[in-house]
């Protein structure tokens, strides 16, 4: 079924609206790649089906929550329900010593949100396999501080350092190796005051129910050479890596109680959120990616979601331009060899151009214009043809007479003069 506009059939729900979105992701996008790129992270596409094992070995990022279905050959695929497991698989087909990449992921859960399908914008590190704190330290900072390049500055970011690590040990000082993961994983489940009775009520050793009590009272800055190794150790990392980023003016802090994603950290990790609201994670994966990939790796990695950073931060309301300028052209010979050469011209020197032919009153087509939100249009016809000047008409009709061989730096002139008026006007200098 269709609806009617005045001129055409268009897709129900099509709207104005819908290419503002959609210019407004693609905003966010962009921004994204540039800052990454800055810190050598390269773009790479990530494929929206994959092996349906690929996001249900190892982790629970997606539960029961994925869409799967067989191919011709009776193998089970599956819609990309979490990025970092389809990245790991992408990145493992290349085995190079070391990766940074960039991307943008779409994901679909089967869930009760309005969402169902999104797109997660992210960033990966694989390296040479080391247990040195220090490169932990310095591969975390890369990525805050790539994820704070790129939140606008409206976003007060907040990033909460953690290390599950830290818990990962203490489960080990009285539970099986094939053991420990599961428990770990209990114990994110369980209110952060009563995780000390959980672990007496599972005998575990006074030294690992004392280091619970210590991270319950939020108190990492105490005296912690009582504590274990290596679980000071994993209390100093985050403590070292939150002072780095307080010397970069980044808003950071410690809640070494944090176990989000518990199954897939082994080391540093963070959230980051803005009032309250999570806008993205990421930390040391190392130990899944080794398990996943099959071979010794350190990974780290961050990821934030494309439309929520949109939602929160790009407000613009004009609805975004079909092109810069419209040429419509007579549909004698002469009138439309010399329109599309124009347009070929403009064209080449980065001006968006709108070409047609005139078929209706001319009102009706600057009425299409302005529905397009095309600000200037230039008729071409035969005294066009033969004259020196194009008179360019801007959406209130006033006509401009522009000489043919200054006709594409006055629009670029008109374009830069618009959008200096509009941030202006947006930031209050102009007063209606």
């Amino acid at each position: 079924m269709t609806v009617t506009s005045r001129h055409t059939d268009l897709p129900r729900g099509f709207s104005d609206a819908d290419s503002t979105r959609t210019a407004a992701l693609r905003r966010v996008e962009h921004r994204w790649f540039e800052k990454c790129a800055l810190a050598g992270f390269r773009a790479v596409e990530v494929p929206p089906v994959g092996f349906a094992d690929t996001f249900t070995t190892g982790h629970y990022a997606s539960g029961d929550r994925i869409y799967r279905f067989p191919d011709r050959r009776g193998r089970e695929l599956a819609l990309v329900s979490d990025s970092l497991p389809a990245l790991l698989r992408f990145a493992g087909t290349h085995r190079l010593p070391e990766q940074r990449l960039s991307y943008r992921c779409p994901v679909f859960r089967y869930e009760r949100k309005p969402r169902r399908y999104f797109h997660h914008l992210g960033l990966m590190e694989l390296t040479r396999p080391t247990i040195e704190q220090a490169n932990q330290i310095s591969a975390l900072r890369r990525l805050i501080s790539t994820v704070t390049a790129f939140l606008p500055s409206s976003l007060a970011a907040d990033f909460t350092i953690s290390n599950p690590a830290i818990w990962f040990d203490l489960v080990r000082m009285f539970v099986r190796p094939e053991q420990v993961g599961d428990y770990v994983d209990r114990l994110r489940r369980v209110p952060v005051d009563e995780r000390q009775a959980m672990l007496v009520a599972d005998n575990a050793p006074p030294a690992a129910v004392a280091v619970a009590d210590l991270l319950a009272q939020r108190r990492p800055h105490d005296d912690t050479t009582t504590v274990p190794e290596p679980i000071r150790s994993g209390i100093d990392c985050a403590r070292q890596l939150v002072e780095q980023l307080r010397r970069q003016r980044i808003r950071a802090d410690t809640d070494l109680n944090e176990l989000h994603a518990s199954e897939f950290h082994d080391g540093l990790a963070f959230v980051v959120r803005h009032n309250g609201v999570v806008l993205g994670d990421g930390g040391n994966y190392s130990s899944f990616a080794s398990k996943f990939l099959g071979f010794p790796t350190s990974a780290y990695a961050a990821v934030t979601g494309l439309e929520r950073i949109t939602d929160l931060t790009d407000s613009s309301a004009e609805p975004v331009r079909a092109a810069d300028l419209a040429i419509l052209s007579f549909p004698d010979h002469l009138s439309t060899e010399h329109a599309h050469h124009l347009v070929a011209n403009l064209r080449g020197r980065g001006i968006a151009v709108w070409d047609c032919e005139l078929t209706l009153p001319l009102r009706r087509h600057l009425r299409d214009f302005a529905d397009l939100n095309i600000p200037l249009s230039v008729l071409i016809g035969p005294e066009e043809t033969k004259s020196a000047e194009y008179r360019v008409r801007d959406r209130s009709g006033e006509v401009c007479r522009v000489p043919h061989d200054e006709l594409a730096d006055w629009i670029m002139d008109w374009n830069r003069s618009s959008q200096a008026s509009a941030a202006r006007q947006a930031r209050g200098d102009i007063r209606l």
